[in-house]
């Protein structure tokens, strides 16, 4: 894993368990105790749980990345079945033409990743944010090696710590993936505490979004087929010329075919 030059000022490593300091050596954090932890979150480990939590009165609970319970579990389920191939993300990458790797370059916790490899794709997904990889990181690994379907889904994912934008300059004509997909930071609307707290987290740990238009055209100029970008329903998108667009009820997916 790539890690980040520069000790992070809102982020430490809680000095609890064996995990907690190799983590803090690999990501350049401090590593601290519960009594004298200062910063505003914490990195800290649940058994083989890597979740980060708000240190500050009254912030919501901890976040991790878990493909094997819960929500997620359900959401990558439905994605194996037929009904999986007809759902707007699948329509939207074109699952049923689709021949090729997948790069998301924009992972974040990963879960169009993981519903992506669920549908059968092979993933390379890019985090720019270490702190965020490394939740990623854990859940694909503790996925791994899980006894359930959730392994081999997890098998199909290979994660990168770097930028994306950097890596698909550098490829090869050979080399090019069939889709990118894009899922830029924007602001939630949505009802969801879940979802609300992983965005506020997203937007404190990433700051402000280092150019999606820049990433998009990027992006277009080495994806062999087509880019998708997922954008909230009513925004507008990021650039003016997509082919046309997959709409669920809150997002909607912009599509850009690559000129044969």
């Amino acid at each position: 894993m790539v890690t980040s030059p520069h000790p992070s000022p809102v982020v430490a490593v809680l000095d609890e368990g064996p995990l907690a300091g190799p983590l803090a050596t690999e990501l350049h954090l401090a590593l601290v105790d519960r009594r004298s932890a200062t910063t505003r979150h914490l990195l800290a480990f649940r058994g083989d749980r890597l979740e980060i939590r708000w240190n500050v009165r009254g912030a919501p609970g901890p976040v991790s990345v878990d493909f094997v319970h819960g929500d997620e579990a359900r959401r990558w389920q439905e994605m194996t079945t037929s009904a999986g191939k007809k759902t707007p993300l699948a329509r939207a990458v074109g699952i049923d033409k689709l021949d090729g790797a997948v790069v998301d370059a924009t992972a974040g916790l990963g879960r169009d990743a993981f519903a992506l490899a669920a549908l059968g794709c092979r993933v390379h997904a890019f985090e720019r944010a270490p702190i965020l990889a490394a939740l990623l990181a854990n859940g694909l690994e503790r996925a791994r090696a899980s006894a359930t379907p959730a392994a081999r889904i997890a098998a199909q994912v290979d994660l990168s710590v770097a930028d994306a934008g950097a890596h698909l300059a550098a490829l090869g004509d050979g080399d090019c993936p069939a889709v990118v997909y894009l899922d830029p930071m924007f602001p939630t609307r949505g009802k969801s505490a879940l979802v609300k707290k992983e965005m506020q987290l997203l937007q404190e740990l990433l700051g402000r979004d280092p150019g999606s238009d820049q990433l998009l055209a990027r992006a277009r100029a080495r994806a062999r087929a087509r880019t998708v970008v997922k954008r909230p329903r009513h925004a507008p998108p990021i650039a003016p010329d997509c082919d046309y667009s997959v709409v669920a009820r809150r997002v909607r997916w912009d599509v850009y075919l690559t000129p044969r």
